[in-house]
């Protein structure tokens, strides 16, 4: 049995199935994400896909184990940080994940100038409330819309930017 779970801010532009690697455990988007104090770390980017099995259960507990002994530990805080701090545990237990490429799984947190011709989701992270998030998402919709009917004129496509995010702040990130 396999899972794909997703945040309810997580918009599809593409199908990312064909991301996402069936014999891995786990694939996950991982964000790069800047508090601005302690340096950066990594958030999860709105969507994974996991293999429930055996090994998965027995991975889940053992970060469920470390978060309860380690509760100020940063490395526990999200399970990209986890995963690729605990990459020996990772294996020991022959958990295999594959953290994928933002360009891909992206979000208002690390805006991309090629999300429009790359991305298969974009997440409105970086956002404080639920109305920004639709405001936003709004927008990314109507340049998809309008990216998708201009598809077929390649100079039309290297004009188009992306206008967001308007009110989702991308400040304190990286």
């Amino acid at each position: 049995m396999t899972l794909i779970l997703q945040e309810a801010d997580v918009l599809w532009l593409r199908s990312p199935l064909i991301k996402l690697n069936p014999s891995n455990e786990l694939t996950i988007s991982c964000n790069v994400l800047s508090d601005g104090q302690s340096g950066s770390y990594l958030h999860g980017g709105g969507i994974f896909f996991l293999k429930a099995n055996a090994i998965s259960l027995e991975f889940f507990k053992y970060w469920k184990l470390t978060k309860f002994m380690f509760p100020n530990d940063p490395a526990e805080e999200s399970l990209c940080n986890t995963i690729k701090a605990r990459q020996d545990a990772a294996d020991l237990y022959g958990f295999r994940a594959q953290l994928v490429n933002t360009s891909y799984f992206g979000g208002f947190c690390q805006p991309s100038k090629n999300m429009l011709r790359e991305a298969y989701t974009i997440q409105a992270n970086c956002c404080d409330d639920l109305e920004s998030k639709v405001h936003d998402l709004r927008i990314v919709l109507g340049d998809w819309i309008r990216f998708r009917n201009h598809a077929s004129g390649v100079n039309a496509l290297d004009k188009m930017d992306l206008r967001w995010p308007l009110k989702c702040s991308t400040r304190n990130y990286t």
